[in-house]
């Protein structure tokens, strides 16, 4: 990575990948994009043995993720991208996204089922795919149904149920009940208006027009939020690279001239 170029890590949601990000990502060309496929990390574990924790300790390793990344995730990807800054203390930016799970609209709660359809294809079945294209055919954001379609296709089913897995309610031993844990709030939240998968967030935000979908059918203006935000955060890391640069120089001169 050119030590002058921040790198830019983008999170897709549940049943997406980095064509989620197609409109936004070519106006952060300055930046060093990295797009994450969960996959590279989901293999490393099976179903019964996947957590959240594990799942977020290996995200960390596996991309190498430092506090000098921004992370801006979308919808699952934002709730992975603020689990990440509970460790890493890096800039994030969640659109239309979640920090409680209980805010994702889920059309079956009750985990055995979950677990049950999810186990016996139901993401990847004609039924599924044809009530889900008949439901949002009509939608601006058709096009990203379409591809969420295809990239359940191409997950194993157990891959599936690993990410729905993470985001079940963990349960807490009776010995944390009491210890309140300092949380890091997301640097920046952006949820559309008519979001009909996710609640609106409880926590300050920018509100933008459009559905669930809203960073690809309007990403002008979320890209225009996006673009303010991270341009004052990166005249504040380029200025912090140069002076450390100045320091190193300076500490060099101070060994040459001993």
């Amino acid at each position: 990575m050119d030590y002058f170029k921040q790198r830019l890590i983008l999170l897709p949601g549940f049943g997406e990948d980095d064509r989620i990000f197609r409109n936004l990502a070519p106006q952060f060309k300055q930046y060093d994009i990295l797009h994450v496929d969960y996959r590279d990390v989901l293999r490393n574990f099976n179903v019964k043995d996947i957590t959240l924790r594990k799942f977020i300790e290996s995200m960390i390793r596996y991309y190498d993720i430092n506090d000098s990344d921004i992370l801006i995730g979308h919808s699952l990807g934002g709730f992975i991208a603020h689990q990440i800054r509970q460790t890493v203390d890096c800039q994030n930016c969640l659109i239309a996204s979640f920090t409680d799970p209980s805010k994702v609209k889920l059309p079956v709660s009750y985990k055995r089922l979950m677990k049950f359809l999810t186990m016996k294809g139901m993401f990847t079945s004609k039924l599924f795919k044809e009530v889900v294209w008949t439901t949002y055919k009509r939608k601006s954001s058709a096009v990203e149904i379409e591809n969420v379609l295809s990239v359940f296709e191409s997950y194993s089913k157990e891959d599936i149920y690993k990410l729905i897995k993470i985001v079940e309610p963990q349960k807490r031993k009776w010995t944390k009940l009491f210890v309140r844990k300092q949380v890091s709030k997301p640097s920046l939240i952006i949820h559309p208006a008519s979001d009909w998968i996710i609640k609106r967030p409880d926590e300050d935000h920018i509100k933008v027009k459009g559905d669930h979908f809203a960073l690809a059918t309007n990403y002008e203006i979320v890209g225009k939020h996006l673009e303010n935000w991270l341009l004052a955060m990166h005249l504040e890391w380029a200025h912090s690279k140069e002076l450390a640069i100045e320091q190193q120089i300076f500490e060099e001169y101070e060994l040459w001239v001993a």
